[in-house]
């Protein structure tokens, strides 16, 4: 049986951010470990930092002044150095596979391909609808630019080019499906949250994420408002920081909720947080496989969360959780209100979202067959895909 090839997983961000699609690397990395996988993580910080940080920094510099300029500096930067790191741990002569997290890493994958490179480059698409699309909400690109045709331009050829595609959502799927048979639906899975160290953050309802406009914390501290209105004063711990962290706060006083509200910051292995508390609330405008999402129901923690996106190929309306209307914070509150005040609904709930994530998104469920495509189809693939399901 011939030898498999080495995994190169590559993804243009910090190791320690504890991202979503960080997240899916370390659960696809160490499900690649345990049954006996090679798997490298490769990302622009392998580089010495006395070379990496001045080149970044150029565009840091300018972030203040344009973000469109620190946008382009980004991506050239990235794509760079990501090319340098490929070329300098992948074999030149030996097949080997590259499994790329973001539209930069997949770019800079098929550039060593097109030297000559024996390797095959494979990609899932975390984002929500496009990368691009991503930029221009974040405010970093205007539509009908330059660089935002030039953006567009890569992101096609490169979702063109790929092997092959994984999608975590059939949401997503249908937006990008191409005539390629390869290309399969796989969702994300995680392991179970550990338990955390400490009880320093504890509470009823809890929601992990980047402050950033799309993910609408804001709509979290209107629920509050009005469950208080009806009686019921429910402590939310916010995860995570952003750009919004200033406004959300003088938000939270006007409601009346900041007595109520923690605002916990950065927290790394923040998924621990959900066994200290009862309900996990999602308020995304669009999502695709959110992955806190998987991580909560893990922990039989029932969702609220709306009805967008690839959410709803996660779990079903009043069996693992709620689905709450983004138009109607009042309506969500007396949802809120039933599911943490009936201790049936909240047990029935609570038993099927863990049951929900043992059935479908623990590793060795979803395991085997993200790695069936990501490493092809050939015999050895498959008998050491099979070696998961047999775990």
């Amino acid at each position: 049986m011939k030898t498999n090839p080495t995994i190169y997983v590559v993804l243009a961000m910090r190791p320690s951010h504890q991202t979503g699609v960080y997240a899916h690397v370390e659960a696809f990395a160490s499900y690649a470990a345990k049954i006996g996988v090679r798997v490298r993580v490769v990302t622009p910080f392998d580089m010495s930092p006395f070379l990496l940080y001045p080149f970044y920094g150029v565009g840091h510099l300018a972030k203040p002044f344009s973000r469109r300029f620190w946008l382009g500096w980004h991506l050239y930067s990235h794509s760079l150095v990501l090319r340098r790191q490929l070329s300098k741990v992948v074999p030149r002569t030996q097949p080997s596979i590259v499994y790329a997290q973001q539209l930069i890493a997949a770019d800079a994958a098929l550039e060593l391909k097109r030297r000559g490179y024996p390797i095959q480059v494979v990609m899932t698409a975390h984002f929500n609808r496009s990368e691009v699309t991503e930029w221009v909400e974040r405010g970093a690109l205007k539509e009908d630019d330059r660089l935002h045709a030039w953006m567009l331009s890569v992101e096609r050829r490169v979702l063109r080019d790929v092997d092959r595609l994984t999608f975590p959502s059939k949401f997503v799927h249908d937006l990008w499906r191409r005539d390629a048979m390869q290309d399969e639906q796989v969702p994300n899975f995680v392991f179970e949250p550990p338990q955390p160290a400490s009880q320093r953050w504890s509470g009823d309802l809890i929601t992990i994420g980047t402050l950033e406009p799309r993910k609408n914390h804001a709509y979290l501290l209107r629920v509050l408002s009005h469950a208080r209105r009806l009686g019921h004063s429910y402590r939310l711990t916010i995860v995570g920081d952003g750009e919004l962290v200033s406004s959300l706060r003088a938000l939270a006083m006007s409601l009346g909720v900041a007595d109520i509200v923690t605002f916990a910051g950065f927290v790394p292995r923040a998924a621990s947080l959900l066994h200290t508390h009862r309900v996990y609330g999602h308020s995304a405008r669009i999502e695709n496989c959110p992955i806190v999402l998987l991580e909560a129901m893990a922990a039989g923690r029932p969702i609220c969360a709306a009805h967008v996106g690839g959410i709803p190929e996660l779990f079903d309306n009043d069996v693992q959780g709620l689905y709450w209307s983004l138009d109607d914070p009042e309506g969500a509150a007396h949802a809120l209100i039933r599911l943490l005040e009936d201790r049936n609904v909240y047990d029935r709930m609570s038993k099927a979202a863990r049951q929900r994530y043992v059935q479908r998104f623990a590793p060795d469920v979803v395991g085997p067959r993200l790695l069936r495509v990501v490493m092809g189809s050939s015999r050895e693939t498959v008998a050491v895909a099979d070696q998961g399901e047999v775990a």
